[in-house]
């Protein structure tokens, strides 16, 4: 332990990432000499969001925002009060107090509204709603422009009374609060199905011909649509999950064709089509908004990230070749069949693939939406197809410390960004109100 501080915080353990309604144990200690015929020490939790948002109008001009989330007052504990002496080399050991502070589950309403009237941001209506929301995780995220983290730390506070003067020292100490899902893991994805019409023109689509090579007479015909070549419609039925969760549960992400015989030709009535899956690609959009206070009226901003989920790469190492059931048959389950997972991937050469969960605080929202496109063959023509849909994702409900959420920022003040992700036009997205 350190000898030299006039002011510490040590966590037992040195555990500093906690789930909400855990208990943080430790110690404040003082290791340099100290006479005082009063003194007081405190110990108090804090927790706070805060963002940032930049307009550029001629000018860069910044805006930000503040609430807290904790009422550091209804959590302050008073660890010592009376006189105070420690000794010039007392047995090499610091002056210690022990303590013992729980992290609420929810939000505490009247830590929001204290500063939500004076930002005038969003708040939930109602005491009883504010108390229910869950306390956010620890989270950072910025961008060229703008940025959004929610922080917890721990705070101790001596204050002493020596020669007719009174001093005062404070020590901090950070510490994670951890995503944390109550109950069993997801076992409902809430499956929703997209069907995308689409049509095509072939003579290959008849039966021995999927082969074979058009004459230039066919190939004339193919290229004008002529009435004389038979033309398939069909839908591609794309089943896609709203919920989501962080671990090691495949993604549900299921494909097949239904035709439609009254739009075909009559000749491809009965005919089995095969149709292959060419590539496929998903990607996990993460969505931020930010609100501050202007001058005004409030500052809104929005970026997007996107984090591959490694389907693309999988798929070109295989030499599999996964057909797209057609007609009636049960679709394929490609998030089963590729292993397709939402999984966070720490380390210094996978940062970037690091999946934060569902966050809402009064002022910031991390949302995120699923993003896929893939290509699939049928009589030897290349199709696309692709959209998005906007998704739930919920923490892992694994034991661990692997899923704890990056640490905040070490000072409010940052003037020297990391490398930005790229930004979207954000036009088509709808902000806090």
């Amino acid at each position: 332990m350190p000898q030299t501080l006039d002011l510490g915080i040590a966590l037992d353990g040195g555990r500093i990432a906690f789930r909400p309604g855990e208990v943080v144990v430790g110690r404040v200690y003082r290791s340099t000499p100290l006479l005082s015929p009063a003194a007081t020490l405190t110990i108090s939790l804090h927790g706070r969001a805060k963002a940032k948002a930049v307009e550029k109008k001629g000018k860069r001009i910044e805006y930000r925002s503040r609430v807290d989330l904790i009422s550091s007052e209804k959590s302050l504990q008073t660890l010592f009060s009376g006189p105070l002496h420690i000794a010039v080399g007392e047995a090499g050991d610091a002056k210690q107090w022990s303590f013992e502070m729980r992290i609420p589950a929810h939000v505490d309403p009247d830590a929001v509204k204290s500063e939500a009237l004076k930002q005038g941001l969003y708040s939930p209506t109602g005491d009883e709603s504010i108390s229910q929301h869950a306390l956010p995780a620890s989270f950072h995220v910025q961008s060229l422009r703008n940025e959004a983290f929610v922080e917890y730390y721990l705070e101790a506070n001596l204050e002493a009374q020596r020669q007719e003067s009174s001093l005062s020292w404070t020590a901090r100490i950070p510490i994670q609060v951890h995503e944390f899902r109550p109950g069993p893991p997801l076992t409902d994805n809430q499956l929703t199905i997209k069907a995308i019409p689409f049509s095509i023109r072939s003579q290959r689509l008849l039966p021995n011909m999927e082969d074979c090579q058009l004459t230039a007479s066919q190939k004339f015909k193919k290229l004008i649509n002529a009435s004389s070549i038979p033309a398939l419609c069909f839908e591609l039925e794309v089943t896609l999950p709203t919920i989501l969760q962080i671990g090691t549960k495949p993604i549900p992400f299921q494909l097949r064709v239904v035709p439609d015989m009254e739009k075909s030709s009559e000749v491809l009535r009965g005919v089995p089509q095969t149709i292959t899956l060419a590539s496929m690609k998903l990607e996990l959009e993460n969505l931020y908004q930010v609100q501050c206070r202007g001058m005004f009226s409030n500052i809104a901003a929005a970026w997007t990230t996107d984090t591959d989920l490694m389907c693309g790469r999988y798929l070109f190492h295989r030499s599999d070749t996964y057909e797209i059931p057609y007609s009636e048959e049960l679709p394929i389950d490609l998030g089963e069949k590729v292993r397709l997972q939402v999984l966070n991937e720490r380390g210094p050469s996978t940062e970037e693939n690091y999946i934060t969960p569902d966050i809402e605080a009064p002022n910031m929202r991390l949302t995120h939406r699923l993003k896929w496109e893939i290509k699939f063959e049928i009589a030897r023509e290349t199709m696309r197809a692709s959209g998005s849909k906007v998704v739930r994702l919920l923490p892992p409900i694994e034991e661990g410390g692997e899923e704890y959420a990056k640490p905040p920022p070490e000072t409010d003040q940052q003037d020297e960004w990391i490398k930005p992700p790229h930004e979207s036009d954000l036009d088509d997205f709808l902000l806090l109100t």
